[in-house]
């Protein structure tokens, strides 16, 4: 009897252990699936008032934690964007007095590290791109070696793309996508897109083809093998001619990129009852109402969210139907050359920055 007792008290203790393992081994699973071993601090490009490419400092400073609903990623390229460099040149240099440090930049694409509470749209090691969003306390950028996302705003990395490819699909993808919602573009439409070599033209340009619409617009001449290369019909080159002289047959729609002026160009292209919509300057009411089209000026979050905005990029670019060409690449510590390329020259597509060059190049 008692053998037997000492025999049940073993089986007890042994099945206690392997519960107490499996529950161990299920924590640290648990554990693992929400963060990857993550450094305190890391190098970043710091912005200290307003200035030349000297405010732009290469620094270390704290990794944050995200917050319920965020995203911490390793960030592999990053994007640059106009309204980083207007940012930087936009203001006075600060006289006296402390100045908030931020580090720049919205759009990346790199590794998922860590998880904030109730995320459950994308897991640790996943391969994303992202669009960071604004009231993240402390310095928060793209311009980094980490940075924390908006759940809603990390979408899968399109697997034909590199890195150094998708970091740039966000907030030039939105604001096209954007101004072609408001202009209700419709499958069979002309569209003429004015500065369509950009990011954001090129942008529109893939989304319209991508909705069964014609597409012509003006480039300099060094983009037009690109732009034909994505689908563009037409392309005038505006150093050499002006595109309401050659462009005989009127289109729909205008997405206007680069000015007040051209935007009232353009309304000579525009048939009676056609739209435009500008994210540059807004075209002459006056004007608009003598032609008999609806104009527009947009900026900002209007119409769809940027989940439903992203959501349809993601698609798009995993179909093959959205890809951004890269024009120039540049280390992260060299962030003030880039912006200046981007600030002084008409580019193709996208300036990038490589914060990590062993994966920037793969699919």
């Amino acid at each position: 009897m008692k053998n037997d007792l000492r025999k049940l008290r073993l089986v007890a203790v042994l099945l206690a252990g392997a519960a107490f393992a499996a529950a161990g081994a299920e924590r640290a699973r648990a554990a693992e699936t929400r963060s990857l071993t993550v450094p305190d601090t890391q190098m970043a490009i710091v912005q200290t008032g307003n200035g030349g490419p000297e405010v732009l400092q290469y620094q270390r400073i704290p990794v944050l934690a995200p917050r319920a609903g965020e995203v911490l990623i390793k960030v592999v390229a990053a994007a640059i964007n106009p309204i980083e460099w207007r940012n930087r040149t936009g203001g006075p240099r600060p006289q006296g007095g402390a100045v908030a440090a931020s580090v720049p930049g919205g759009d990346l694409a790199g590794i998922v590290v860590r998880l904030g509470e109730g995320v459950t749209n994308v897991k640790v090691g996943d391969a994303v791109f992202a669009k960071l969003g604004p009231g993240q306390p402390g310095l928060n950028g793209a311009y980094a070696q980490y940075a924390v996302a908006p759940a809603n705003q990390v979408m899968p990395k399109p697997s034909g793309q590199t890195f150094s490819e998708a970091c740039g699909l966000a907030t030039v993808g939105m604001t096209a996508m954007r101004a072609l919602d408001h202009a209700q573009l419709a499958s069979g439409e002309r569209v003429f897109i004015n500065g369509i070599g950009g990011g954001i033209g090129s942008s529109a340009a893939q989304i319209a083809r991508a909705r069964g619409a014609q597409v012509l617009g003006t480039a300099s001449g060094r983009h037009h093998e690109y732009l034909r290369s994505i689908g563009v019909s037409e392309v005038i080159d505006y150093q050499k001619e002006q595109f309401d002289k050659v462009i005989n047959q009127p289109v729909d729609v205008v997405i206007e990129t680069v000015s007040t002026e051209t935007a009232n160009q353009a309304l000579n292209i525009l048939k009676p009852g056609g739209r435009l919509v500008s994210i540059a300057g807004a075209a002459s009411a006056e004007l608009c109402s003598a032609k008999g089209v609806q104009c527009a000026r947009i900026g900002g979050a209007v119409g769809r969210s940027n989940n439903e905005l992203m959501s349809e990029i993601s698609r798009l670019a995993e179909a093959g139907l959205y890809k951004l060409h890269v024009d120039a690449t540049f280390p992260l510590e060299q962030a003030g050359a880039a912006q200046d390329l981007n600030h002084s020259v008409g580019t193709t597509g996208k300036v990038v920055l490589i914060v990590d060059p062993t994966l920037a190049g793969e699919r």
